[in-house]
């Protein structure tokens, strides 16, 4: 059961390293290259994450860390093969809610305002937009598999799907964040229990299908 071990994971794989590192931060010291999968020059996969991540002392950098961990697996085992023999070529991710405009909110509440006022997901267009489509995708279904959100749900005894003539964003991300959902009550939220965001939850939870509006 989960949370995801991604960190062994990794180890077991034979020609992936892992490292941290010191990676771009934003001018509030936030990170922003969150991190790095490239082929080093020895011909090994190399995966670099933000020392940044690794602060324990820092709210939600476990998430953050462990999406980001999953995120740079799937381009190291999918996407580098793609690019054999170019060294030094890499993919890298970024902290894409960074807005210089709004410093006083933090990571966490632009990415849920974000989500909230978008009404359409983000197109994708180029090679690189599907990549770091998939790279997410499979973070999540590492991160949060459908038979464990299944099992942990039903001992939670909640019946799917969970259908609402309320927009589903805002049940999914209740169901995904609270501690007392209808007339549950848990001993942990939902995401703390599979070490993920509320909102990588509650995007999972949709994603899924386990949280619908009524006539969907």
């Amino acid at each position: 059961m989960p949370p995801t071990p991604l960190e062994h994971l990794i180890d077991r794989e034979p020609d992936i390293r892992l490292r941290f590192d010191e990676l771009d931060t934003t001018p509030t010291s936030e990170p922003y290259v969150l991190g790095k999968t490239r082929w080093a020059l020895d011909g090994k996969k190399e995966i670099i994450i933000n020392s940044a991540l690794d602060n324990p002392d820092t709210p939600n950098n476990e998430y953050r860390l462990l999406f980001t961990l999953g995120h740079e697996l799937f381009h190291a085992i999918e996407h580098l093969p793609l690019m054999q023999g170019q060294p030094q070529a890499y993919f890298h991710t970024v902290n894409d809610r960074f807005r210089p405009e709004s410093p006083h909110q933090t990571r966490a509440q632009r990415s849920l305002e974000h989500w909230r006022t978008t009404s359409a997901p983000r197109p994708l267009v180029t090679a690189e937009d599907w990549r770091e489509w998939q790279s997410q995708r499979f973070s999540a279904s590492v991160l949060m598999p459908e038979w464990a959100l299944r099992q942990e749900l039903r001992e939670r005894e909640i019946d799917l799907p969970v259908r609402t003539e309320e927009d589903p964003r805002d049940v999914a991300l209740d169901l995904a964040t609270s501690a007392v959902f209808q007339e549950s009550f848990f001993e942990d939220p939902l995401h703390q229990r599979f070490r993920v965001s509320g909102l990588a939850m509650a995007v999972r939870l949709l994603s899924l299908g386990f949280v619908t509006g009524e006539h969907a």
